[in-house]
This record gives structure tokens, sequence and C-alpha cells, in this order.
């Protein structure tokens, strides 16, 4: 009797364990941008280096602190329009992605741009912006 009574007992926290698991973070819908901005429109159109972005729609890569992806997407396009302003010619493509929340640190890579720019959770829900070109400011 001792027995059966020890594997209710341990069956039964089994069970009450199982229900407390927290089970994976809530997801966030990101929305990013990805802005070319160069010096004079005619080089978006002529150099090899943005030609990925430029005539395709690039893909878009999240990562966690430890490099595993997290997140994949495409720039859609939206509000892709060449943009003038002080000699500087820009397109602004946006993008949509769902990743997990809680992470420390949140890595995005662009196809066709070399590197992974890093933001916090805050800068990923506010909607982080990656610039590429000799235009970009800062």
């Amino acid at each position: 009797m001792r027995k059966t009574s020890a594997l209710i007992s341990l069956a039964a926290s089994s069970l009450l364990l199982a229900g407390c698991s927290s089970g994976p973070p809530p997801d966030m819908t990101v929305n990013g941008t990805v802005e070319l901005a160069v010096q004079s429109f005619p080089e978006i159109q002529n150099d090899p280096s943005y030609t990925q972005i430029w005539q395709a729609r690039a893909q878009v890569t999240v990562t966690d602190p430890s490099g595993k992806v997290i997140g994949v997407t495409t720039a859609d396009g939206t509000g892709a329009q060449p943009q003038p302003q002080d000699g500087v010619a820009g397109i602004t493509w946006g993008f949509t992605v769902r990743v997990p929340e809680g992470e420390s640190s949140y890595g995005v890579s662009v196809e066709g741009i070399s590197g992974t720019v890093q933001f916090t959770e805050a800068q990923m829900k506010a909607g982080p912006g990656i610039c590429v070109g000799d235009a970009c400011g800062g």
C-alpha cells in the first residue's frame, strides 16, 4: 500500500509541475525598415553592391543573442520610392516579422548588406531601422 501511495503522490506532483510550465515566450510583431541612402540616385542603380537590395526583395533575418535564427521575412517594398532630399537619394523598404519577446538583444541582417545590426527589445517594438549607403546619418 505504501508503494501505491508513493506512486500516486509522485504522479500528482508530476502533473502539477507539468501544469506550471510557462511554455514559450509570447511573440511580438516587429515592423521595421531598410533604407538605402546615397549621394546620388544613379549610384543606387549602378553600384553592384546595392543590386540585391535594389532589384530584389531582400531577405531579412532576425537572430537571438546566440545567433540562432528566430525570424525570417522579406523586405516588402512598402514605401519604396526615390526620396531626393538635400542631395541624398533614398529608398526605404518595410518589413514585418514575428519574433519571441524577452531576448536580451536581437540581431537583424539584410540579404545583400554585410553585417548584423543589434537592437534591444524596446527598439524592436518601436521599429528597428537599418540604413546602408554613403548618405546614412550618424
